[in-house]
This record gives structure tokens, C-alpha cells and sequence, in this order.
């Protein structure tokens, strides 16, 4: 494990979040207040928590439960929990931006789950879809109109693109497969330009795919980055202008330039050490911190947006936070 940073855990960076990392191994999720890098709350959640999502309005936490088959449903305002059964050995999870639904993806199923999440509807915390997408589903990312879903497919090198748009004849199935490297995992959609990334945990590599619908070519892969060892999640900062990749096997995160246009842009700017076994990974809303949670050190690096360290939070065991896990806080915190 590369040394702890000197913490500067008093310096505040952005807004006001909290981070909600999965803890694998003790079934529960640490919620970090970023301002202090302190764990402020721990949650029971279900058998094998791994994948996150946090709804825009910081109201909701989604966590899937590997080994419990089921989503863990978090009121973030109450802490309280409530749990939806999936599919079998559920691993990504992703929210759409108006909140009203969640993608969760089946690995053993090969399916991808839709969830009403509509505090107004009937409906609420139902499954209202069951898409099929073929071999190992993994890593989900929704774009910024919440129209596509797009699924890695680890045991199929692919990424499944979803149609989410409830208005098209063609709603909740897969319009388009997109080759992409060995074994994909994490993936992630830059909120400013029409491109998505995936991990490829089997040749440490990230695709970088167009998704311009007005491109030639929409929904294939343009740039091939080489990073470190088995890279697994990834997150793209809100300004869409780096991207980091968090490397499981050699501890390491990677910082691609992804901002349009750039000279440098799809290469790898600088790889910071972080603690052992990265698995997950975020960036704050306000782009200047990156939170990497550390499976085999049950700790989260901290480390500013240029790389720099900040912190190590002790965390539970096996942190995996699988998705993106930082959102503003509710506006009413439990106790």
C-alpha cells in the first residue's frame, strides 16, 4: 500500500456532498461528508453491497446487493432503507437525471431491470421492465436527456446501448452493440460532449465511443487508451474534461484528458498511486475532489483533481461503490 497522505481533511473543496461507498464485506454503506472527509453515517444494506447510484437531488441512494439479489433503497434524508428484489447477482446501477428511474444490471441474469422511481407514481420502487442484453451486464451509464442507457457487457467485449425514451416504439430494448475492448466493466458518459467511456478490465484499456447522433460514427469506438492493470470503475468530472480510471491490480488511478478538441485529448495525463485494489470510483459535484474506494484496504483515497493526495478515510470492509456515489446532501439529514 503506497504511504497515507499528509490529511488536509479541514480544507473545504466545492459544495457540500456526500459519498456513499458500499462496504462488500460487512454488508453496509460508509456516507463520508466530503467537506470534513470524516464518515458521518453507516448503513445496514443487503448481502454483498456493490453498486451505487445517488438520484440528482441527493433525496436517494440505490445500492445493489451481489449475493442478495436485490436493490437496497436508501432515504437519505431518514437513513431509512427499503429493498426491491432483481435479478441474479446484481452489479451496476445507474439513475436517470430526472430521478424517475433506475437501471439495474443482472450479471447472471444478462438482463438490465428498469425501476419505477417516481415518488408520484404507483408504481414506486416496482420493476416496469426486463430488457435483455446479452453476456455478463455490468457498469451503467444514462445520458444527460435520459433517452439511452448504456450497459458494458464483460463476457460479450460490448457495450448494449438502451432506448429509455418511453415514447418510442422502440422503449427498453437494445437499439445498437458497440465492439469495444476485453472484458468491459465501468462505464461512464461525458456530461459535455457526445462520448462515452468504458473500463476493460482483460487488456487495460478504455474505449472511448461516439454517441453523436449526428456523427458517421455514432456508436463505435474512435480511441483506445491504454491505462493501468484491470482497470474496473470510472467517472468523468462534471466539466467533461478529464476522466479517472481507477486500476484494481496495480493501485493506481488514471487521469485521461477527455476535453474536445484538446491536443492531448484521449491520453493519459499523469497516474496517481492510491491505496489497494481500486474499485470504484467519483468525482464531487464541484469537480475538485476524486474519491476512490479501496476494496483490499477498506479505506477511500481522496486526491484533488490534478492527483494530488488529500486523505485516506477508513472506511467498511471490502469498499466497492461500484457507480457514481456522490451526490448534495438531502435537505434534512438523519440523525
Amino acid at each position: 500500500m503506497p504511504p497515507t497522505p499528509s490529511p488536509t481533511a479541514t480544507a473545504t473543496f466545492g459544495p457540500p456532498s456526500l459519498a456513499y461507498v458500499s462496504n462488500t464485506g460487512d454488508n453496509t454503506v460508509s456516507v463520508i461528508d466530503t467537506v470534513s472527509n470524516q464518515v458521518a453515517h453507516t448503513i445496514a444494506t443487503g448481502f454483498g453491497s456493490f453498486g451505487v447510484a445517488v438520484n440528482a437531488s441527493g433525496s436517494r441512494a440505490y445500492v445493489t446487493n451481489l449475493f442478495g439479489n436485490s436493490l437496497s433503497v436508501i432515504d437519505t434524508a431518514t437513513l431509512a432503507t427499503a429493498t426491491v428484489s432483481v435479478g441474479s447477482f446484481p452489479r451496476g446501477v445507474a439513475v436517470n437525471p430526472a430521478g424517475t428511474r433506475v437501471f439495474v444490471s443482472n450479471n447472471f441474469s444478462n438482463s438490465v431491470f428498469v425501476i419505477d422511481t417516481d415518488p408520484t407514481s404507483a408504481d414506486l420502487d416496482k420493476v416496469i421492465a426486463t430488457v435483455p442484453v446479452g453476456g455478463g451486464p455490468d457498469g451503467l451509464a444514462v445520458d444527460d436527456a435520459g433517452k439511452r442507457v448504456y450497459v458494458a457487457r464483460a463476457r460479450n467485449n460490448a457495450v448494449s446501448v438502451l432506448d429509455a425514451d418511453e415514447t418510442s416504439s422502440s422503449a427498453y430494448t437494445v437499439i445498437a452493440t458497440i465492439p469495444v475492448g476485453t472484458q468491459p466493466t465501468g462505464i461512464a458518459v461525458n456530461p459535455a460532449a457526445a462520448r462515452v467511456y468504458t473500463t476493460n478490465w482483460g487488456d487495460a484499456s478504455v474505449s472511448v465511443i461516439d454517441i453523436d447522433p449526428g456523427s458517421e460514427e455514432v456508436n463505435t469506438v474512435i480511441a483506445t487508451v491504454l491505462v493501468g492493470a484491470q482497470p474496473f470503475g470510472l467517472d468523468v468530472n462534471p466539466a467533461g474534461t478529464r476522466a479517472y480510471v481507477a486500476n484494481s491490480a496495480d493501485s493506481t488511478l488514471s487521469i485521461i484528458d477527455t476535453a474536445a478538441g484538446s491536443p492531448t485529448e484521449n491520453t493519459v495525463l499523469a497516474t496517481v498511486n492510491v491505496s489497494s485494489g481500486p474499485t470504484g470510483v467519483s468525482v464531487d459535484p464541484g469537480g475538485t475532489r476524486v474519491y476512490v474506494a479501496c476494496l483490499d484496504s477498506d479505506e477511500v483515497t481522496v486526491v484533488d483533481a490534478s492527483g494530488n493526495p488529500v486523505t485516506n478515510v477508513p472506511v467498511g470492509s471490502g469498499p466497492a461503490a461500484f457507480g457514481r456515489f456522490i451526490g448534495p446532501p438531502p435537505a434534512v439529514m438523519g440523525p
